[in-house]
């Protein structure tokens, strides 16, 4: 029942999607920071800085018992 939205706030989404795994690069958008992947049970949710903030860039749906 977590919603997700794209380029929304990612801290408040990995606050309540609960256990993960965070792997990250440094971003290739010209940004400062870091591009973040947090990879949960059947999805993974790719994030990106914004003005200090990590923001939503994709989600990414691999099981079928995501509803979306």
């Amino acid at each position: 029942g977590i919603a997700v939205e794209l380029n929304g706030d990612a801290a408040a989404v990995v606050d309540q999607l609960g256990e993960y795994t965070l792997t990250s690069q440094t971003t290739c958008h010209g940004t400062e920071g870091d591009d973040k992947t947090y990879t949960y049970e059947g999805f993974v949710v790719n994030t990106y800085p914004l003005a200090g903030e990590d923001r939503v860039r994709e989600i990414v749906i691999k099981s079928a018992d995501i509803p979306t």
